[in-house]
């Protein structure tokens, strides 16, 4: 796959100049040369394709193809595992805006962005890749999940002073065909990159075909930022971009793959017991559990020799038969647990089953809490990323996206986030309803329905639904009790 770091550069120097020219164009193209290639080795890792070392006497060994560098299946993945762990414990408990309103229009904004798929890809590709990106789309008026570039495609962005987005760029690939030869079938393929530049008051639609084309030009007037919210895993103080969270498992999962290699070399060479015989030959197909071997001694022609003469001794002087006894694969399983133990201590995630059996249980506690701690380091460090997002989509709303209906006014937007631990539901549950028993007007009614409808699994329409007829059954019930007193109720 080519890189595509020097259209990125061509189109920083053609869009922002000064921009270009202080950060130094080709210095930037450098590294986004190189952190595309990173990316790509983490996505590449985390399905699977593991770079392969073996020769073409262990491939003809394991019965591999000569081509499967290009995809490598045998081995086992605990990259994919990294992330996945992590990614599940993450998510948004409830956005708030401070009025009725206002959430009426946020919960209709991730409503339309399908906010739980979203979640999910967000959180992922930040935390495989070190860097993922929130957009949106202005056509749609909804929040969409941007992956980082890869050397060939994706978003890359470039940082102000303020640690804020001030240039970026999607870029992405479009493939064409065209009919060479009408007879033989045969065509030929094209590709054209394409790509959008987003400035603060400013969008540039470019096309890569040969020469590098503007193709449309619009222009955001006073509306001044950019529609791109980074969500960055490991962000440091001495770079505004992230870090992937599998980047220290990569070397150890290169050693796991050899070792599962040389286990299965191992297993095939030496793991049984080998008979052999010299000076005859045994039928394959005559050797099951119980038979007899009959070994007759037949002539050329295949008839039984009565007679033993000197030849015919010395020939069965010379017959042998052993066995070579079956190797020590031990050492193999021991290098190999002992490697998933290192995986995971250094990635702080829980392998239960594997690489575990010979930890004590304070020590799969202290991963536990790696995990949690993990988790929690990504919420503080991206919550203020999706108040951005709410904030530019609002924005973007009021100015432009008016057949959504001009938004309401909110002044600030609060993230709660769900618990990183792995929790009870009944123990919850309970806790909830032992409150509302012991201290019922320490919070209102609405926030505990709310948190116990969230946790039964309850959509915001079904629990707003569940008060309107909570409401109606208290109406009738007054008004029965009413009617019951002759058309007023007693104050005392």
């Amino acid at each position: 796959m080519a890189d595509n770091s020097r259209i990125l550069k061509d189109l920083l120097i053609r869009t922002d100049p000064a921009l270009a020219d202080r950060i130094n164009a080709d210095w930037w193209a450098q590294q986004e040369m190189v952190r595309g290639a990173r990316v790509a080795k983490y996505r590449r890792y985390n399905v699977g394709d593991h770079d392969q070392t073996m020769t073409e006497q262990m491939k003809a060994m394991l019965r591999l193809k000569s081509t499967s560098d290009e995809l490598n299946d045998l081995n086992v993945n605990y990259c994919s595992v990294v992330v996945d762990k992590m990614a599940s414990r993450l998510a948004v408990d409830s956005w708030n805006t401070g009025n009725e309103q206002g959430d009426e229009w946020l919960m209709e904004l991730m409503q339309r962005s399908k906010i739980d798929n979203l979640e999910g890809s967000i959180y992922r590709s930040s935390i495989r890749d070190g860097d993922s990106y929130i957009m949106v789309d202005t056509a749609n008026m909804i929040l969409t999940s941007e992956p980082a570039y890869n050397g060939h495609d994706g978003v890359t962005v470039i940082y102000g002073e303020a640690d804020e987005v001030i240039w970026a760029c999607k870029l992405w690939s479009v493939s064409s065909q065209a009919l060479v030869n009408q007879e033989e079938d045969d065509y030929s393929y094209s590709e054209v990159m394409k790509a959008i530049v987003y400035q603060p008051g400013r969008l540039t639609y470019w096309r890569q075909d040969g020469a590098l084309v503007m193709e449309k030009e619009e222009f955001w007037g006073n509306v001044g930022i950019v529609p791109v919210v980074p969500v960055v895993n490991k962000r440091d103080n001495y770079s505004s971009y992230g870090e992937s969270e599998i980047r220290p498992a990569l070397p150890i999962q290169d050693i796991i793959n050899r070792m599962v290699y040389s286990t299965t070399m191992n297993a095939e060479l030496t793991a049984f017991i080998i008979r052999y015989i010299v000076g005859f030959e045994i039928d394959p197909m005559e050797i099951m559990p119980g038979a007899v071997i009959n070994l007759p001694l037949t002539d050329k022609s295949g008839n039984a020799i009565t007679g033993i003469d000197d030849e015919t001794a010395n020939f069965l002087r010379s017959i042998q038969i052993g066995s070579l006894e079956a190797g020590d694969m031990s050492q193999f399983v021991v290098v190999l647990d002992r490697m998933v133990r290192e995986l995971s201590q250094a990635t702080q995630t829980p392998i239960y089953g594997a690489g575990t059996s010979n930890m004590s249980g304070e020590a799969l506690k202290q991963l536990e809490i790696g995990l949690i701690g993990k988790c929690q380091r990504f919420q503080k460090e991206n919550t203020d990323a999706w108040k951005q997002a709410v904030m530019v989509a609002h924005k973007i709303q009021g100015a432009f996206a008016t057949s959504f209906g001009t938004p309401p006014a909110i002044d600030y937007v609060s993230v709660s986030w769900k618990s990183a631990e792995i929790r009870n539901l009944n123990d919850d549950l309970n806790t909830l309803v032992n409150m509302y028993k012991s201290a019922p007007n320490l919070f209102p009614n609405k926030w505990y329905r709310q948190r116990i409808g969230g946790m039964l699994g309850l959509s915001t329409d079904e629990i707003a639904s569940i008060e309107d007829m909570v409401a109606a059954d208290q109406e009738d019930y007054f008004e029965a009790l009413s009617i019951g007193r002759g058309g007023s109720i007693p104050l005392v």
